[in-house]
């Protein structure tokens, strides 16, 4: 009898232990979801090899699924929950390959604006036209059809065997030309205008909201912990709201915070780094606001020294 009881307190104390583990691995990891489509407007629709459905928000994609939106749509496909794909109307891509180390999606019609991260250990990003292919290594640009935009960091453009790197507030666009009576194309590299600032502002903004949906469903895998300190530091929703707000305009000291949790929550850390990147793209849209005003003002200033500048006409007798 006393036997007995040793193996059942020993089994007892077995999955005490193991319950104990497997609550400090669910607190302490984070799954991460490989492809997920977010529905932000309109009528967007997937194919997953049985034709076109109505796509759903935070469905999953796999390898090979096909996204497009209609002229009234707007999406965009996350890739690790932290490579945004954002699909303008009448756009179609594909997800042609999700491998960490180099992750490739085809368009096929419309536009895209792409935000590049570079976290989860995602090393690398192609995004392929049936004229270009853009590769990059933390970024986000614009991928049309004949045009390339780049609104921060830089970018790698091939085109028919021609390889040309785009910087922060460059583009390209494809120009056709004929040579011994065959179409060619070929990449002319040319500033922004005022137009294509306007956009990447607008797409931007675009982005945080993005990565704050990603940041909050983080945040809410972790629900049962949420509550606990909730009810632990006597916060609510809107006092968690806040203070994201304020971590996104870079009032908080995001590393002092993250030192100061005692156990290494991975979900913590990425936390932490989308925080980071809404940081970053706030102040890339506050550099494209400044280019904009000067540009503005230099134009603004050139009928006047038109002006200043003008020859007098001298009268004849």
């Amino acid at each position: 009898m006393a036997k007995k009881l040793k193996y059942i307190l020993l089994g007892a104390l077995t999955i005490i232990i193991l319950s104990a583990a497997l609550m400090f691995f669910a607190i302490t990891t984070s799954t991460t979801v490989t492809a997920m489509l977010n529905v932000e407007n309109g009528t967007v629709k997937v194919n997953q090899g049985k034709g076109w459905i109505t796509a759903k928000d935070e469905m999953k994609l796999k390898l090979g699924d096909k996204v497009k939106t209609e002229q009234d749509g707007q999406a965009s496909i996350i890739l690790y929950e932290s490579t945004i794909i954002s699909l303008e109307p009448k756009t179609e891509v594909s997800i042609e390959d999700l491998n960490k180390k180099h992750l490739k999606v085809k368009q096929t019609t419309g536009k895209t604006w792409n935000k590049f991260t570079g976290l989860l250990g995602v090393e690398g990003l192609s995004i392929e036209t049936p004229n270009t292919v853009a590769t990059v290594r933390g970024t986000s640009f614009e991928v049309g059809m004949n045009e390339i935009i780049v609104g921060e960091g830089e970018v790698e453009v091939t085109s028919n065997g021609e390889k040309i790197t785009l910087k922060e507030d460059e583009k390209a666009e494809i120009e056709e030309y004929k040579e011994k009576g065959k179409r060619r194309i070929r990449l002319i590299k040319k500033r922004l205008t005022k137009q294509d600032r306007e956009k990447i502002i607008k797409q931007m903004k675009r982005n945080i909201k993005v990565l704050r949906k990603i940041r909050k469903r983080e945040i809410n895998k972790k629900r049962f912990l949420v509550q606990r300190l909730k009810k632990k530091y006597k916060i609510s929703d809107e006092d968690i709201e806040k203070g994201l707000r304020e971590a996104d305009e870079g009032k908080l000291n995001l590393d002092e915070i993250e030192r100061k949790i005692p156990i290494r929550i991975e979900g913590i850390k990425r936390i932490k780094g989308l925080t980071e990147k809404i940081i970053k793209q706030q102040k890339a849209i506050q550099r494209m606001m400044q280019r904009r005003e000067t540009e503005r003002q230099t134009l603004q200033e050139k009928p006047k020294r038109a002006v200043i500048n003008k020859p007098k006409q001298t009268t004849t007798r």
